[in-house]
């Protein structure tokens, strides 16, 4: 559970193309968070609470779906 700005470490092992995109429970598409070609190492990224708009997120369960090269995962976000 979060309050206020969420923080990810994303860890790429080689140069790849990455994606982090943040969805609602209705799979909306509602902030990208990193999106292109990464070298090797460890990047924080952060999620403010906000959309790409720079309107307020409302409470409630989000998925961050990244991407790195070959690799897909999901983690879900819950925002208080």
């Amino acid at each position: 559970p979060a309050h206020g700005a969420v923080k990810f470490a994303l860890d790429v092992s080689s140069p790849a193309d990455v994606a982090v995109v943040l969805y609602d429970a209705a799979g909306r598409s509602v902030r990208t968070l990193a999106r292109g070609r990464y070298g090797p190492g460890s990047h924080d990224l952060a999620w403010d609470g906000k959309d790409d708009r720079g309107a307020g997120c409302r409470r409630g369960v989000y998925f961050v779906r990244t991407r790195i090269g070959t690799f897909e995962g999901t983690r879900k976000v819950v925002m208080l």
